[in-house]
């Protein structure tokens, strides 16, 4: 899990989606706490692959890493002469992955949103409001809350199922505003979902919640 929500469009969080009211000793959880994004594919590569539909913009999925390498660099021009140097850079993506999702219904792992509080938490202890609904609560004594914040852990339960997982990659050439060659290789894990769940790095579940 993360404790920021990272895909502001200026790289800046748009909230926090753990947080702690010190007032009640609660932890709050949001939903997008849970990193569900498995990179951007072309519709002819990915719309269908071994019978299970992936979907372009939004899927019920999970990220269970995500890593970036840079593997090499070069100096490139365009028409108008402007040179620059490109980094040539490997990023590798493992996820769990449900289902494609409705774009309209704005569905995720755990239940359908609206698109206008997305980012809108009823929750006000999660940064006056920002950054995903609110989906489980547990008690933490305030004198462990700095400690069990730090070392808290995500997961989800997950049961494979046919093709069990799906490989693809996608190649982006470098640009005047984005100077990096991009080559993106995924890994799909395919099954079913039914819970996510906060824990102690001892294994100690703290909150769960059902998905959808």
């Amino acid at each position: 899990i993360q404790p920021k929500d990272s895909r502001s469009k200026r790289g800046t969080p748009r909230g926090r989606l753990i947080a702690y009211d010190a007032d009640s000793q609660v932890f709050s959880v949001g939903a997008w706490a849970f990193p569900s994004g498995v990179g951007f594919f072309s519709t002819t590569q990915w719309k269908d692959r071994k019978g299970v539909k992936l979907g372009i913009l939004d899927r019920v999925a999970v990220t269970l890493s995500e890593t970036s390498k840079t593997v090499g660099s070069y100096k490139a021009s365009n028409a108008f002469g402007v040179s620059a140097v490109v980094s040539e850079v490997d990023k590798t993506i493992l996820a769990a992955f449900e289902r494609a999702s409705s774009y309209t219904r704005d569905e995720d792992l755990f239940g359908t949103d609206d698109k206008r509080t997305r980012h809108v938490l009823t929750d006000s202890t999660l940064t006056n409001g920002k950054g995903g609904r609110p989906i489980m609560r547990f008690s933490v004594p305030i004198t462990d809350a700095r400690s069990t914040r730090e070392s808290l852990i995500g997961g989800v339960t997950f049961q494979p199922k046919t093709p069990f997982m799906i490989e693809g990659e996608k190649h982006y050439d470098a640009t005047i505003r984005n100077k990096r060659q991009l080559s993106e290789y995924v890994s799909l894990l395919i099954g079913d979902f039914s819970c996510g769940f906060v824990a102690r790095p001892d294994g100690t579940v703290l909150a769960a919640a059902p998905t959808n």
